[in-house]
């Protein structure tokens, strides 16, 4: 009877508002991670850096929960959903942005870049749609192109080696091959990358407790008239 009881407890669902919040944050926090690691291949300011992950992050969140529960869930659950989820990366977005990129003001950018995700996951395979999405978010050649680009880079480094004429090019081909090869790296550490946090945020949602969603979206809409009137 005491296991019975234990494994009840552990088996108890989560507030929907909650769960949704602890899913996009631990997403939005293992993105940047990953993504402003200077060995990544991504030239770019921490700020915007901040930007970029927490819009993938977005787009991680939705796809971890729609492919979850796109057959186990009402239309009103999953639109339920969608709703708690756009309240909460507008709210976490004016926090973390402080006044600085307001939603309102950037709200045609994000969902620009959300609808491509989208539509590169949709229009292409694993690894291949992360290979894109990635390329697409740091403006890096391709991965084909990445892999071409170390080949390159190894013969024409064989090739100044085995001419005393071209020592002086030795360190240049060096750096040039050690970069292009760092890059390949990403598009290998990206490929194992999104996969495990996509795995790491359906387990969060497997404790959602989703027979509590509508509940959660008349309270939230309650709330949103409540300030509409005080304005």
């Amino acid at each position: 009877m005491k296991l019975f009881s234990f494994l009840k407890k552990r088996e108890k669902k989560l507030d929907p508002v909650i769960t949704i919040q602890d899913a996009f944050l631990s997403n939005y926090k293992k993105l940047l991670d990953e993504l402003a690691n200077d060995n990544i291949g991504w030239k770019k300011p921490f700020g915007v850096k901040k930007f970029e992950s927490f819009i993938l992050a977005k787009f991680i969140t939705d796809y971890s929960f729609n492919t979850l529960y796109v057959e186990d869930l009402d239309k009103d659950q999953i639109d339920g959903y969608q709703k708690l989820c756009d309240s909460t990366f507008i709210i976490q977005h004016d926090i973390l942005f402080n006044g600085i990129l307001k939603y309102t003001d950037m709200e045609s950018i994000i969902n620009e870049k959300i609808e491509n995700y989208k539509n590169l996951r949709k229009e292409n395979r694993p690894p291949e749609c992360w290979h894109i999405i990635f390329s697409l978010l740091t403006n890096n050649p391709s991965y084909e192109k990445a892999q071409k680009e170390v080949e390159d880079n190894k013969s024409t480094l064989e090739l100044v080696k085995s001419n005393k004429k071209f020592k002086n090019l030795i360190k240049k081909s060096e750096q040039k091959l050690l970069f292009s090869e760092n890059l390949l790296q990403s598009y290998v550490s990206i490929e194992v990358t999104f996969p495990r946090i996509i795995r790491q945020s359906k387990a969060i949602f497997k404790k959602i407790n989703t027979k509590k969603i509508k509940a959660a979206v008349k309270k939230l809409e309650k709330a949103e008239k409540k300030k509409d009137k005080k304005k």
